[in-house]
This record gives structure tokens, sequence and C-alpha cells, in this order.
């Protein structure tokens, strides 16, 4: 089965509700000095909010196509290979890589003429 990327709206709100998941894990676990989840796990998470089939950990860069290991080194500071691209207490690298990658889709949907709604209907 051929899976296709989301559109860009689509795209940018799972990351940001990613990234409110991503928060909400740091305040929780990171005061008590647990790591916290992946970034794949909270991208899982909004898949999820929104009611969406949750992809694979190897497939999100499918639906998203710009959320890879190589952006993640290059618009971050990765400094692991492996499961997780980042420490797993490194909350600020994975938060840097999360808002580039909505200021990068964000960029793509104002240059096609949309705008961002606050809701995601998906059919």
């Amino acid at each position: 089965m051929e899976i296709k990327p989301l559109g860009t709206e689509a795209q940018i709100l799972i990351l940001k509700k990613a990234e409110d998941f991503l928060r909400y894990d740091n305040h929780r676990w990171g005061i008590i000095g647990f790591g916290i989840s992946g970034l794949c796990e909270q991208t899982q998470k909004a898949f999820k909010y929104y009611n969406m089939e949750i992809p694979s950990i190897p497939t999100i860069k499918e639906y998203i196509p710009i959320f890879t290991y190589e952006n993640a080194c290059k618009y971050s500071e990765n400094t692991i290979t492996g499961d997780y691209w980042w420490p797993r207490n490194d909350y600020i690298n994975r938060l840097a890589f999360l808002d580039w990658m909505i200021s990068e889709l964000e960029k793509q949907l104002k240059d096609n003429g949309g705008m961002l709604r606050e809701t995601l209907t998906i059919k």
C-alpha cells in the first residue's frame, strides 16, 4: 500500500500537537529526572489525537516528508544514532527540530496561498 504525504496544513497541525505533547512530557517528567518520550512517539500521539491511523515509526516520514534523520542532524544538534535521535533528556533539540519543521511547512503553506485553520479534517 502506497502511503501519500499529508497535506501541508495537516502536517503542521500534527507537528504542533506533537510539540504540545513534548512540552507536557518535559514539564511532567523532566523535572523529576526521567527522560521524555522520543519525538516519533510524540508524533504518533498527535496522529491518535486527531483520530488518524497511527503510523509506524519508520513510516512517519512518508506522511511528513521533512521528518527525517538527515534533517534532524542538519537543523538541530543531533549527537547520537540508533533508536533515538537525541539523548532521552534532550528536550531542547527535539523542540528545535519541531520548530524548524513547523516553520518550513508554514512557509510552504503561505507560499501556496493557504491559511492554517485550527481544526483538522482528514478525508
